[in-house]
């Protein structure tokens, strides 16, 4: 949905700064609106990082230097 919206012929990708209950909530919606968004997070607490990857199914980033290495398409 969110892919159609803009037209995009890849999925785009979001980065999700902060892996805590916002940060998941985030995940949720984005999820909702488009299951097949790429997204990304980051947090500085392993463990919420390993939970969320095994919850959700995200990609993970430890720093934010490396995350922004990548095409981004954007980030909340």
């Amino acid at each position: 949905m969110i892919n159609q919206y803009f037209g995009r012929c890849r999925n785009m990708k979001i980065l999700v700064v902060g892996l805590g209950s916002m940060g998941q909530r985030r995940i949720r919606l984005l999820k909702k609106l488009d299951s097949t968004v790429d997204i990304i997070g980051i947090d500085k607490n392993a463990e919420r990082r390993q939970y969320a990857a095994d919850k959700y199914g995200i990609r993970l980033s430890s720093s934010l230097v490396d995350a922004l290495k990548e095409k981004i398409d954007g980030a909340v």
